[in-house]
C-alpha cells in the first residue's frame, strides 16, 4: 500500500480520539507502528507530535512502549530531540517498571552515537535519584 493511501488512516485516529489510548491498545498499538514504519516524515509530523504530546501515557505499563520504542527508530530532527529530552526527564520513573526499562534499553540501543552518550552520561548523572532501583525488581535487569 502507498503512504499516499495511509493519509486517511493517520487522519481518522489523530481527529477526536485521545492518542495515546489507541497507541496503548493491544492491536490499536500495532496499527500505529506501522504507519510510522510505512509513511513518509511529513505525514505522520502530526501524528508523531500528537504522541510526544502524551509521552507520559505511552510510557505506562502495557503496548504503549512498543510506540515509544518505533519513535525511536523512525523519527528524526527535532522531534527526535524533543523524545530524547522527554525520556531524560522520565529517567527515575522509566526506571521503575519493565515497559519503562525496555524503553530505556531501546533509547541506549537507538539513534546516533551522541544521544546515546548523552542519555547514559544523564542516567550516571542522576545516579542519586535511581539509588533506589537496587532494591527493585528491575534493578538487577
Amino acid at each position: 500500500m502507498p503512504p499516499s493511501s495511509l493519509q486517511s488512516i493517520i487522519r481518522e485516529i489523530t481527529d477526536g480520539v485521545k492518542l495515546s489510548t489507541v497507541a496503548r491498545h493491544k492491536y490499536g498499538c500495532r496499527i500505529v507502528q506501522r504507519l510510522l514504519e510505512h509513511c513518509l516524515p511529513e505525514q505522520v509530523h502530526d501524528l508523531v507530535s500528537h504522541l510526544l504530546d502524551e509521552f507520559s501515557e505511552l510510557t505506562k505499563p502495557g503496548f504503549g512502549r512498543f510506540v515509544v520504542e518505533k519513535l525511536l527508530r523512525h523519527v528524526t530532527g527535532q522531534q527526535r530531540v524533543r523524545l530524547t529530552e522527554l525520556i531524560e526527564q522520565s529517567v527515575p520513573d522509566l526506571a521503575c517498571h519493565q515497559s519503562g526499562c525496555a524503553i530505556l534499553g531501546a533509547a541506549l540501543e537507538c539513534g546516533d552515537l551522541a544521544d546515546r552518550c548523552r542519555l547514559a552520561e544523564f542516567i550516571l548523572e542522576a545516579s542519586d535519584q535511581i539509588a533506589f532501583l537496587v532494591d527493585t525488581k528491575y534493578g538487577s535487569s
